[in-house]
């Protein structure tokens, strides 16, 4: 099978059950070359495996002598030889082939296998040997209970192989692995006597073997024997078992050590007993007085008699210890003084592993052995006290046993609280000691127990309330509590922090008076108080700073001089230098907490004062030591050590100044002396120590061997910045990143002399002369120090030099400085005997040093740059050393990675093939080195390295195949390298670097895709947790690139797998991949999965329970799912919260056999039992079983957090949108499941849980509370669940509540009161209560402002609230005081300086509210607005007299009356400013946030200043120039930003402001001034600005069509417009007359753009014509008079008069009658030019409707003012009988009335025009217009309706033919009403009656007419004669002569017509046609958007047969 084809069988593109079976055919495989044979029998053994492995089982049996076959054939293959990588693939062939399969072949195979491995060596090679043995062991391993008979035998040949193999350490450690599967899996089966060989071949080999894979494996092997067999379960085989791990523990390989803990730990939890011996403590000796040993028969398998058993003759003897003698094993050995820094490091591993493994109930019951063995046998042993660097590593020790081990990763929450019972009541009860028989703990003792309580606190959530119940009696206890006081400040106490800062004064006062040492202590005690009082930041220290200045100018005097120093004593010195120490200790805490309140002065004063410190360490004598002890102020510690602990407080101190210090300050700290001192202190080649320990060192100069193996607490005065191939620069606290390096962990860690600084050109020489000091060559140590911290010292010169840090970039360019950097870091340096730091034999040292270099390149230039790339070159290629090649890859790769591809890119193809060229050499330093070079070289590269990633990749799967580039390689020197560089993982690195650089191309490239596949999958197999860490990262970015070509399934399997690891590494790696996989595309993700995914992240989860990424996942699948899915998540929260986990149980031998049968069945039954949902049940249910307890708590408010969120997510969409969706719906059905899950959280033990029980409630309170159950209706669907609500609030109030809890508990029952669900009030209001804390304080009254709010819905909550309203609004409104002097106030520092000296706690703790009581009011001060501003509305007095700061006697009662002194005052209210200052803010925060709920904020805090800026609140302060000002423009971003809700709230305010503005009331009745005319007119304006802005936002032509984007016109919108209209026409009036003209022309034309609108014809048009008609009755009015108070403008008393306004307005009416015929023509234009659609069309014919009702309001609304063209005569007078004299023509008017009659002609236009004519015609009061416009429009009209109508087109809709024939019927009725209503002359009435008389009947003939006449005609006989009947009536004289005076045939018809009653005429009803009329009677106004319609019969007689005639609808 090909490469490319077993990648596609991986990855699903072939079936497997269909696949043929793979031969290798071995000539066309030797066909191949070298390189490529390799790679084919790689791909096909991996081809194999995978294929046996994936095959069904009834296929694999059949098929499995040919797949042994084949195993074989690959087995006995001498070219290419099998591998490590081919021999791993068939051990997998065999494990699948004999697990999965039959066994019929297994013993066949078993002996084919060991023929094999007893070959000889002619015959087989020792690679062929060791691929058997791998195969032979993993034979075993799965199926050796199958070949029992073959043990001896395979024991024998693999032993035998093992003398063989002495030069081979790969096969060795193979033996130890075989033999370990085989006993492994045979167990008691074996013979005894080869089980004793074994276990002496392994003993020696972990002994004495200088392998330490080998080690590693010997040690698998013993553990395995111990654990499986019973043949070394005694005394004597224990004791040879302790020694070789104690050997094996002195091994400097971790894995080594991690490997003997394992197999000690094994055989001590395989002997632990619970029964207690009768000799506690003692040594276990093989005698039968042992107390560690009791005969027992044993059972089953034990009792069998071995053969050949030198112990078969008698009954066994067996080992048993009990917890404290098993912990007495170990302590013994650490507490030796010969035992070594690595074997406690060792025995520390094993301690961990016994703990777990003897299980979580025996840690529960014997808590307080472990405790008391751990403080006492180990922490206080006084071989531990009396070294220091043993006593912290002792203490390191004991804190990860007792803290992380024991309490967090074993014990349960119970077992928790029940430990930390014990550690305050078993030990720190004890001090000072009350009972005689209790030992005093000693202070280490102490010291652990009390790190171990506070970590279980903290566990636990509880650690506030232990700080108020346990006493601390030290003050750095004290301090630490002072330290976490800021995170929770309301359980701090501000006296009690005063008052330790009077206490640290008064020390320092009275140490003068104290002997030196009792000072001493004092000091010391009194600058870490005062050290701990710097963590509540600038808010409390900043009024103190003056005295820490005038304390810490005493500690830091200026010194003596030298002279005079020189004669003080030693004891004196050691004072003055500690003193010095410890307030540089306070000042750095300053510096740490309190960074924002240094400025430049300040600065200056501490760099004066550290300029002391440093001459007085110039000061001191060179002589710092003395062996007198009463010259010592401590025992232990001379002067020279306070002369170094000073230096590095004072170096630290001038560090941290240097990022700090603002730019005027940094001059101060460069002082000349500073950088000497420094160098000298890191870099001095001798004065380095204390010459106490110059003895020691010398005697131990010739044994040295690494830097980093001393354990000595001091290391040569190496720098503690360096941690492995981890190293900080001195700078990562000061703004660079940590360079964390993938191997982290591998190397040392030192912590010693961590001082960093700025190197300068100047010092680089005094460095070089350090180097090659003589001395050196005679301290080899001192000497690998110096390197060290040379080289991290140039390191961080050059992260300055390329602006890595946030110091000013300095310049090293400079010729000598590149020089001298050069010179340090040079490749072939003449100042060591070793060349340069670059290729420095230390690996730390020199990977510093490179990248160091890759800077110096980066910042020098490219001939820089060339030049060292060649010389890096050119020293590979002369020099052979492996240091001197790993060194030059690397820095080729640091350089690389620094210069990027572009300045490095020439050099690219050199680099790589330098680079593999050395990853091919055998030494691992070498090759390994070099892969991690060209990782670097391939991320930086990008896709410019797309060019060589085949070449690349082909040398990574020839380096893969070979075995001197893994762990199992032969040489013994490249085994142990090779273990310490896995080559394996930086391969899995490098094959992901390439990954990224194919990208998305991966998918397309076939070849390169196969092989990676390939490799990744054999990559995963591999045992070390970094390759499986590398090729899931791998896998990873292949599943974006590559979706479709991955196994999808088989990639979601391995994660969830490896979600499970032990190994944290690979966890969190799996846990980054599911996310990413969740990101992508959940369903997908879930539907690939194993089921149980959400056990598995919740288990996981409870593992890590603050494991960020792994709460993302779950979150990331809550938020695409939850719309969907609300259901199944709520029911995933419930099973998080009532999901256990079973405990640790202990690993016995029994349990170790148990692990190849199967799992434990019992333990399956015992994980399903469901812990009760009572949490006081929740200890009896875990007692109960035995074997549960519930997750977490951390774990089970995630689940609650997640829980909130949903409901949120569920609450913001039921918000958003009216329909209810399915969300809604589930979260409704669930309801009582989740108040079920609320009410437990809520009366859980921990307060997170508690407080997020409450939240959960709030919200379902918020979402329905007022939701009607759908059962029943009339009740609330949460009624059912009072009781349990109820019940959850009650513990909140208890007295072990806190006062988070309460505060949500009393914001929950305003909830609860509010939405009505509760009406017996009484029973919730007693929660609440007042409380002295400021948070219960701020919820009460919150609370009750709540209830206020709810009151104006919930009505019986009036009776509730109303009687409180006194107290409680001066409560309301001192909180928002307080709340606005928090958030805005000054500082009160600022105010003085002398209390702050004197200690004024009221002022201190006001500076302290404002970072602590601030937050509290965040949460409350809206709703206390909306409370005051909803008593505002109801005009109570009490309201206002407590708004105007009024009180007690000064308060009235009752309602406020309606008056003008109190609606509106000069003044405004006390609190006005407050309220306004706290909405302003509010308003200009949330106009930048886009959040919905902020919207929803900035909505009500828009309608609370409309309330509160009323005159009566406000009064004139609003209109102040700069408050007004900034106010308009909050508004004007208001209005850009927000949406249309809120900009109708902005409308209206604007509104409510131009009508209260001062200029319309007459408040300045006196003469105005020009200047405040201006004012007024310019904030009237900026107010009418707002509305027009909104109207231009939302009119697509109002604005510039250019510069903005109109949204559509909503209903939302269309209402807005409306109302913007109606308060701009209102804020008109307030204008002055001067200035209204503009205006009013203004507005005309927004109307007449919303006319030329297409979009706006439909929605917003037809309602706006009511406000045309109100703005043009308006402004034609007569003049304002005292009617109209409220817009009377007292500014128009400085106006010119009302001529200019009589004379503007009616231009401005022609004006915008003009532009509305201008519309009118253009649309009609654009209805004939051009074929419409028909929404085109109907917008069209709603343009053309609209303007003729708009122009017809012009003309009827405002005919005062509305003139003619040009002068006319008197028309028409009443004593005129020839009818007046003739008019002039009106243009305008003509073209107007020209419009309104062709329009009579268009069935759609024909109702609109007519009943527009109708009003034009019947308007009165008549004007001269009137009589203009009835003189021109009578001929027209009585041609229309004598005239013959033109024959409707044959697709004429019949309603438009109704509506022509309804519009005939109009205009007739509207010319008989003119003659009979109206007020015409005599002269005019007598010629339109003998217009009207034969046009009638005219009228009637052509309607009688057969041809002409249509079914939809009107009853025109009936309607003819109503109309005769009512002229006769009006005019009876003129008619009866005009009839006689008529022609006979007219006057005939006339009569028959008006006798034919009821029964004349074609038509039968003679009232139908008038009652027709009669309804067209209607006012204009009553015309609106539904003009078109049929009108609807007032009387309802139409006949019914009418309606059925419309035949063509």
């Amino acid at each position: 099978m090909s490469v490319s084809a077993s990648a596609d069988a991986r990855n699903g593109d072939v079936d497997q059950s269909s696949v043929p079976l793979s031969e290798l055919d071995v000539p066309k495989l030797h066909a191949l070359p070298s390189e490529q044979q390799d790679l084919c029998l790689l791909s096909f053994s991996a081809s194999l495996a995978h294929e046996i492995e994936s095959a069904p089982e009834d296929g694999l049996s059949a098929r499995q002598a040919t797949y042994k076959k084949e195993i074989l054939k690959i087995l006995s293959l001498s070219s290419p030889p099998p591998t490590r990588a081919i021999r791993r693939n068939l051990g997998r062939s065999f494990a699948g082939l004999f697990n999965r399969g039959d066994r019929k072949l297994l013993y066949e195979s078993t002996n084919e296998l060991l023929a094999v491995i007893n070959s000889g060596k002619a015959e087989k090679t020792l690679i062929t040997k060791h691929a058997a043995l791998h195969c032979l062991g993993r034979a075993y391993e799965v199926a050796g209970d199958g070949v029992v008979a073959l043990s001896g035998h395979a024991c024998m040949s693999v032993i035998r192989l093992h003398k063989a193999a002495q030069n081979d350490a790969g096969l060795r450690s193979s033996v130890f692995r075989a033999l370990g599967s085989i006993f492994g899996r045979i167990g008691t089966s074996v013979d005894e006597a080869w089980a004793r060989d074994t276990w002496r071949l392994g003993r020696g080999a972990a002994s004495t073997d200088k392998s330490h894979r080998v080690q590693r494996s010997a040690l698998c092997c013993l553990e395995q024997l111990a654990a499986a067999t019973p043949f070394f379960n005694n005394a004597s085989d224990f004791d040879s078992l302790k020694s070789t791990v104690f050997k094996a523990f002195e091994s400097p390989a971790p894995k080594v050590r991690h490997a003997g803990a394992s197999g000690l730990a094994t055989v001590l939890i395989k002997s632990f007993t619970t029964e207690t011996s009768t000799k506690s403590g003692a040594k276990a000796k093989r005698t039968k007085k042992t107390s560690r040993m009791e005969a027992a028969e044993p059972d089953g398998d034990d009792a069998v008699e071995v053969p050949g058993s030198t112990s078969a003759k008698k009954a066994p003897v067996y080992l048993k210890l009990s917890l404290p003698e098993i912990l007495k094993h170990l302590s013994t050995q650490y507490v030796r003084t010969s035992t070594s820094n690595r074997g406690r490091a060792g025995l520390a591993i094993c301690y961990i592993r016994v703990l777990k493994g003897i299980g979580q109930e025996i840690v529960d019951t014997q808590y307080m052995t472990i405790v008391d063995h751990l403080l006492t046998d180990l922490l206080s042993q006084p071989s531990v006290v009396n070294n220091r660097y043993r006593l912290l590593m002792t203490r390191k020790f004991v804190r990860v046993i007792l803290e992380d081990v024991v309490g967090q990763d074993i014990l349960g929450e119970t077992a928790q609280l029940g430990a930390a019972k014990t550690l305050v009541n078993d030990v720190l009860k004890n001090y000072p000691p009350v009972i005689k028989e209790r030992a005093e703990p000693t202070k280490y003792a102490i010291t652990g127990a009390l790190s171990a309580l506070a970590s279980l606190l903290r566990s636990l959530a509880v650690l506030r309330k232990a700080a108020e119940t346990v006493s601390f009696k030290y003050c750095n206890i004290l301090a630490t509590q002072f330290k976490y006081q800021p995170h929770t400040p309301i359980y701090g106490s501000m006296e009690l922090n005063m008052g330790v800062s009077a206490l640290a004064n008064e020390l320092l006062k009275t140490s003068g008076e104290s002997e030196l040492r009792t000072a001493a202590t004092q000091i010391q005690v009194a600058w870490i108080l005062l050290g701990s009082l710097m963590t509540f930041g600038p808010s409390f220290v900043k009024p103190m700073l003056p005295q820490l200045i005038f304390l810490w100018r005493n500690a830091l005097p200026k010194p003596a001089p030298k002279e005079s120093m020189g004669r003080t004593s030693s004891l004196e010195l050691s004072f003055l230098a500690h003193v010095r120490e410890c307030a540089l200790g306070c000042m750095l805490a300053f510096f740490a907490y309190n960074s924002k309140i240094l400025t430049v002065d300040l600065v200056r004063r501490i760099a004066g004062l550290l300029q002391n410190t440093t001459s007085f360490l110039n000061h001191l004598p060179a002589k710092r030591n003395t062996d007198d002890i009463s010259q010592r102020l401590s025992p232990s510690l001379q002067l020279y050590d306070y002369d170094q602990m000073v230096r590095r407080r004072m170096f630290e101190a001038y560090t941290v100044l240097l990022r700090l210090s603002p730019a005027g300050g940094r001059d101060a700290l460069l002082q000349p002396e500073l950088l000497t001192l420094a160098v000298s202190m890191f870099a001095h080649p001798e004065d380095y120590m204390s010459p106490s320990l110059s003895a020691s060192i010398a005697s131990s100069a010739g044994s040295f061997d690494s830097i980093w193996e001393v354990g000595d607490n001091h290391g040569f005065g190496v720098t503690g910045l360096l941690h492995g191939l981890d190293f900080e620069s001195g700078l990562q606290k000061l703004g660079s990143e940590n360079q964390g390096h993938w191997l982290t962990g591998i190397g040392p860690e030192a912590t010693i002399d961590n001082t960093s600084a700025t190197i300068q050109e100047s010092i680089l020489e005094q460095l070089v002369t350090f180097m090659s000091a003589p001395s050196l060559q005679r301290d080899p140590a001192r000497r690998a120090a110096i390197e060290a911290n040379i080289a991290l010292a140039l390191l961080a010169m050059l992260k300055v030099a390329v602006k890595e840090t946030s110091f000013a970039p300095g310049d090293v360019t400079s010729p000598a400085a590149e020089k001298i950097s050069h010179e340090l870091l040079r490749l072939n340096s003449e100042l060591t005997e070793k060349q340069g730091l670059i290729v420095h034999p230390d690996v730390y040292v020199r990977n510093i040093a490179c990248e160091a270099m890759a800077r110096l390149c980066s910042s020098s230039g490219n001939a820089f740059l060339s030049s060292e790339i060649n010389r890096l070159i050119e020293v590979i290629v002369s020099n052979r050393e492996p240091n001197a090649r790993a060194g030059c890859s690397v820095a080729l790769g640091c350089v690389h990675s620094h210069v990027g591809s572009m300045a490095a890119g020439y050099h690219v193809k050199t680099i790589l093939g330098v680079l593999l060229s050395l990853s091919d050499d055998p030494h691992p330093l070498v090759h390994f080195w070099a892969l991690e070079a060209l990782q670097k070289v391939v991320d930086s590269s990008g896709l410019s390295f797309s060019g060589y990633v085949s070449s690349t990749l082909g040398m990574l799967a020839q380096r893969y195949f070979v075995d001197s580039h893994n762990e199992e390689t032969p040489a013994l020197a490249f085994s142990n390298l090779e273990f310490e560089f896995p080559t394996m993982a930086i391969t899995a690195r490098c094959l992901d670097s390439l990954v990224n650089v194919l990208g998305p191309d991966l998918a397309e490239a076939k070849k390169v895709r196969d092989l990676i596949f390939t490799l990744v999958a054999q990559l995963q197999l591999e045992p070390d947790p970094l390759v499986v860490v590398g090729s899931l990262r791998c896998l990873e970015h292949i599943s974006i690139y590559a979706t479709r070509q991955i196994d999808y399934s088989a990639y979601v399997h391995s994660l969830q797998t490896h979600l499970e690891a032990a190994e944290v590494d690979v966890r969190d790696e799996a846990i980054d991949g599911l996310y990413n996989l969740m990101k992508l595309d959940v369903d997908r993700l879930i539907r690939s999965t194993r089921d149980g995914l959400e056990e598995q992240l919740w288990m996981t989860l409870d593992k890590s329970p603050g494991h960020a990424c792994l709460q993302s996942v779950i979150k990331t699948w809550l938020r695409q799912t939850w719309h969907s899915d609300a259901g199944v998540w709520i029911q995933r929260c419930q099973r998080a919260l009532n999901q256990t986990r079973a405990k640790l149980r202990p690993s016995t031998s029994s349990e170790v056999n148990k692990i190849a049968a199967g799992p434990d069945l019992q333990d399956e039954e015992v994980a399903g039992f469901a812990a009760t949902s009572n949490a006081e049940q929740e200890s009896s249910t875990m007692a109960a079983s035995g074997e549960q307890e519930l997750l977490k708590w951390q774990v089970r408010a995630f689940a609650m957090e997640c829980l909130s969120e949903l409901l949120a997510a569920v609450a913001k969409e039921m918000a958003s949108s009216a329909a209810t969706s399915s969300a809604a719906e589930a979260i409704q059905a669930k309801v009582g499941d989740i108040i079920r899950m609320a009410f437990i959280a809520s009366t859980a033990h921990v307060v997170q849980l508690r407080i997020w029980g409450l939240r959960i409630i709030y919200q379902i309170l918020k979402m329905f509370g007022k939701t009607p159950d759908p059962d029943f209706p009339e009740a609330s669907l949460l009624d059912q669940y009072q009781a349990q609500i109820s019940s959850a609030l009650t513990p909140a109030f208890a007295a072990d509540s806190t006062p988070e809890l309460a505060s949500e508990a009393i914001e929950v029952c305003a909830a609860f009161i509010a939405t009505g669900i509760v009406k017996d009030v009484d029973r919730e209001l007693k929660f609440l209560g007042s409380n002295a804390q400021a948070m219960l304080k701020v919820a009460v009254i919150s609370a009750w402002a709540g209830l206020q709010v709810a009151s104006e819905e919930q009505r019986y909550l009036v009776d509730v609230v109303r009687p409180h309203i006194e107290v409680l609004t001066p409560l309301w409104l001192s909180c928002l005081r307080e709340y606005a002097r928090l958030r805005f106030g000054p500082d009160n520092f600022s105010t003085s300086s002398a209390s702050a000296l004197s200690g004024d706690v009221d002022l201190a703790s006001a500076d302290l509210d404002r970072a602590v009581i601030l937050k509290f009011y965040k949460g409350s001060w809206l709703k206390l607005l909306q409370a005051i501003t909803s008593l505002v509305e109801e005009n109570i007095n009490i309201v206002f007299d407590a708004l105007d700061g009024k009180s007690g006697a000064q308060a009235s009662s009752g309602k406020v009356e309606d008056s003008d002194e109190l609606n509106y005052r000069d003044e405004p209210v006390a609190f006005f400013f407050v309220l306004f200052g706290i909405i302003f803010e509010a308003l200009s925060a949330r106009s930048r946030d886009d959040a919905d709920d902020k919207r929803s904020e900035i909505l009500e805090l828009i309608l609370i200043m409309k309330k509160l800026l009323r005159p009566s609140i406000s009064g004139q302060a609003i209109y102040q120039d700069t408050i007004f000002s900034e106010m308009i423009d909050l508004l004007n971003r208001l209005v850009l930003t927000q949406g249309l809700e809120v900009q109708g709230a902005i409308v209206d305010l604007a509104g409510e402001l131009c009508l209260s503005h001062p200029s319309s009331r007459g408040i300045e009745s006196t003469s105005i001034a020009g200047d405040a005319l201006t004012e007024d007119v310019e904030q009237l304006f900026e107010l009418t600005r707002i509305i027009v802005m909104v109207l231009a936002g939302l009119l697509p032509n109002l604005g510039d069509p250019q510069s903005q984007v109109t949204p559509p016109i909503t209903s939302d919108a269309a209402l807005l417009i409306r109302t913007a209209l109606e308060t701009l026409v209102g804020a008109a009036e307030v204008f002055p007359t001067v200035i209204r003209g503009d205006l009013y022309a203004c507005i005309f034309h927004i109307f007449a753009t919303l006319l030329g609108t297409a979009a706006c014809q439909q929605a917003v048009v037809p309602p706006v014509l009511s406000i045309l008609k109100q703005f043009v009755q308006t402004i034609t009015a007569a003049p304002p008079g005292p009617s109209l108070p409220h817009h009377s403008s007292p500014l128009d008393s400085v106006d010119s008069g009302d001529d200019d306004d009589e004379s503007t307005i009616p231009l401005q009416l022609r004006s915008c009658l003009r532009r509305f015929l201008s519309i009118l023509a253009h649309t009609q234009a654009q209805a004939q030019a051009r074929q419409q659609s028909p929404s085109e069309t109907a917008q069209s014919v709603s343009c053309v409707k609209n303007t003729l009702l708009a122009c017809t309001i012009l003309l009827t609304s405002g005919p005062r003012k509305m003139t003619l063209a040009v002068a006319t005569t008197t028309a028409m007078d009443d004593d005129d009988d020839a009818g007046g004299s003739s008019l002039e023509r009106d243009a305008l008017i003509d073209r107007l009335l020209d419009a309104l009659v062709g329009c009579l002609s268009d069935g759609v236009t024909a109702k609109v025009a007519s009943r527009c004519l109708r009003s034009l015609l019947l308007h009165t009061p008549r004007g001269p217009v009137d009589a203009y416009i009835v003189q021109r429009l009578l001929p027209p009209l009585i041609a229309y309706i004598v005239a013959d109508p033109p024959t409707p087109a044959p697709a004429l809709a019949s309603a438009d033919v109704l509506e022509r024939s309804d519009a005939d019927a109009l205009i007739t009725s509207s010319l008989v009403a003119l003659v009979t209503t109206s007020q015409l002359p005599v002269s005019t009435t007598a010629a339109l009656l003998a217009l009207l008389i034969p046009a009638l009947l005219h009228r009637r003939r052509r309607a009688a007419h057969p041809r002409r006449r249509t079914a939809s005609d009107p009853d025109t006989d009936a309607d003819t004669r109503q109309w005769y009947l009512e002229l006769a009536r009006a005019h009876p004289s003129t008619f009866r002569q005009l009839l006689l005076a008529a022609p006979t045939a007219l006057r005939t018809d006339a009569e028959a017509l008006l006798r034919g009653g009821a029964g004349a005429g074609p038509h039968a009803n003679a009232n139908a046609g008038a009652a027709r009329a009669h309804a067209a009677d209607r006012p204009m106004e009553e015309v609106g958007a539904g003009a078109e319609e049929e009108d609807e019969d007032e009387g309802g007689k139409k006949p019914s047969i009418a309606l059925k005639m419309d035949f063509l609808g």
